[in-house]
This record gives structure tokens, sequence and C-alpha cells, in this order.
């Protein structure tokens, strides 16, 4: 299979089914509400900044499935979704590749897209699955000890 001619776009509106899909078809799925579309249209609508990736539908069909369709040519298969103030801080939320298409810089060209939305000495945050853990300082980021999170109850 040749490499696909990947697109990045930047916030261009999603369904929360495609984003669904692409999150069940890597690991970040496991550590998202993938059962509850209500939720995931309410993070989708909340984000601030969302950078997408996209191949042609074409490309591998035997991969692709139809997933709500909007008789788009393209399959998303890569999703960056942040909150941020543009200003003093992004907290980059979800990065999720399909795992067909991981291994390609595609998770890393999306950050850089972040980046080029954001104004120099802005800080872009993130909490790492454990399984990448060792990948973020390859591309740049630095480990902060203390961060904390609480699950509202």
């Amino acid at each position: 299979m040749a490499t696909p001619q990947v697109t990045y776009q930047i916030n261009t509106p999603i369904t929360p089914f495609q984003f669904i899909d692409v999150l069940k078809k890597c690991s970040l799925g496991e550590r998202r509400p993938i059962d509850s579309p209500f939720i995931i249209k309410a993070m989708l609508d909340n984000a601030d900044l969302l950078v997408t990736a996209w191949v042609d539908k074409d490309h591998d069909k035997s991969h692709i499935e139809a997933v709500n369709d909007t008789n788009s040519d393209k399959q998303l298969i890569g999703i960056a979704r942040c909150i941020t103030d543009f200003s003093y801080c992004c907290y980059l939320s979800d990065i999720a590749v399909d795992e067909a298409y991981q291994h390609q810089g595609i998770g890393k060209l999306m950050i850089r897209k972040i980046e080029q939305q954001l104004p120099p000495n802005c800080k872009v945050i993130l909490l790492s699955a454990p399984q990448a853990s060792e990948y973020y300082p390859k591309i740049g980021f630095i480990k902060h000890e203390s961060a904390w999170v609480k699950v509202v109850e």
C-alpha cells in the first residue's frame, strides 16, 4: 500500500461519530466516553482549537468504514482537540491517530499545526497516556512532576 496523502484542517467541524470512530481505532478510546455521543458532542462543541488529519476514502477501502457518512471524499484519521486562551496556555486534551496510520509523523504534525495557531511563549500542556510517556520528550515536551487530576463527583 502506498503512503497516503494526508491533509490537515484547522477547526473543521466533525461529527461525534467521526471522532468516536477515530478513538475506537487507537488506544485513546479506552480512556474516552466513546459510548456517549452526547458527551463527545459537548467535547467537540466546547473545544477552542481542533486540528484534523484526513486521507482520501479511496486510499484503503478495506480499512475504512462509513461512519455517519457526509458524502465527503475524505476519511478522518487523526484529531487533536484543545482548550486554550490563545495567550498563556493551550491544553491538548486529545490527540488521536488511527493505528493504521500511526508512526508516519501525523500526530507530530498535528502538534506543529497547533503551535502555529498560538503566539510565542504560549505553553502546550498535555497529560500523556502511559504508553506514550517516552514519546513526548522526543518532540520537545518537558515532563512536569506535579500535575493533579480530580474527577468532579
